[in-house]
């Protein structure tokens, strides 16, 4: 069923972010064609210079549309009118939120992959002559050297980069579920949730930074994460990049923050719902 709900809400994503993402892709191919081919007194028309105000928008809609869309699905599928169809499945909570965590974190990652992709495609086609693609093969083998060594940390540091924007996710949600216990006004009661609980999260944090012992065996974690190497000339501190301690207590904090934003979610969501 979890295979079958995800499936479902892959395909309500893709058909507002796919079209979103085809066109990005296909201005950032114009405008980097006409950087290189149209005369300079073109490139800085009035027609030009609108085309780039909208691919910056498409940039920025890219990010916007899939946080409001993953906050909307779940709020009216799960919290709105719609739950009382979505609650009548076969299905436990934990599932359908599952499957609504799992479509907003995969259509984030695609959404960072296209963004990434649409800018390096306007560079490439309107910067780079051949001589700039032999140079950029220089620079990515130099660049391969330099990381080879960190190469089990850096797919670790990315694992930790894709479960904290899961952070994100569940906190969102969890604050969504906490606010729709308002009678009204569910909106505001949702954002105070958040604010909420970002302000506990500074306290936490500030109270272990009090703790002489915590804040010294962490800042002798960081000075011992900390290297100095050498990278195309320039000196480069790779602090935390080679370090297993430091990425295996980012990465507890991280989960341990995924579990307690989950278990609120699914509280006030299955033990307290109030639909709308």
């Amino acid at each position: 069923m979890l295979g079958k709900l995800l499936g479902y809400e892959m395909k309500a994503y893709g058909r507002i972010l796919v079209p979103i993402y085809i066109a990005l892709i296909a201005l950032a191919a114009i405008l980097g064609i006409s950087f290189k081919l149209l005369p300079e007194k073109t490139t800085l028309s009035v027609i030009f210079a609108f085309a780039l105000i909208v691919y910056i928008l498409l940039l920025v809609a890219v990010g916007a549309v899939t946080t409001i869309l993953g906050i909307s699905r779940y709020y009216n599928n799960m919290l709105g009118r719609e739950g009382y169809l979505m609650f009548s499945l076969p299905v436990r909570t934990s599932t359908l939120m599952t499957a609504k965590t799992l479509a907003a974190l995969i259509w984030t990652i695609f959404g960072a992959i296209v963004g990434f992709a649409a800018i390096a495609t306007t560079f490439v086609l309107g910067k780079f002559t051949n001589a700039d693609y032999a140079q950029l093969g220089e620079v990515f083998e130099m660049l391969f050297k330099f990381i080879k060594p960190y190469t089990g940390h850096i797919i670790l540091w990315i694992g930790i980069m894709i479960l904290a924007v899961l952070v994100i996710i569940v906190r969102v949600y969890a604050a969504v579920s906490i606010g729709s216990q308002w009678s009204s006004h569910r909106l505001v009661g949702s954002i105070l949730a958040y604010i909420g609980i970002k302000l506990v999260e500074v306290i936490i944090a500030n109270i272990f930074q009090a703790i002489d012992p915590v804040r010294e065996w962490f800042d002798n974690l960081l000075a011992k994460s900390t290297e100095v190497s050498s990278f195309m000339s320039t000196t480069v501190s790779t602090t935390g990049l080679g370090s297993w301690a430091l990425q295996l207590v980012v990465l507890a904090i991280i989960l341990i923050e995924i579990i307690v934003y989950w278990l609120l979610a699914w509280y006030f969501t299955d033990r307290k719902l109030n639909l709308a």
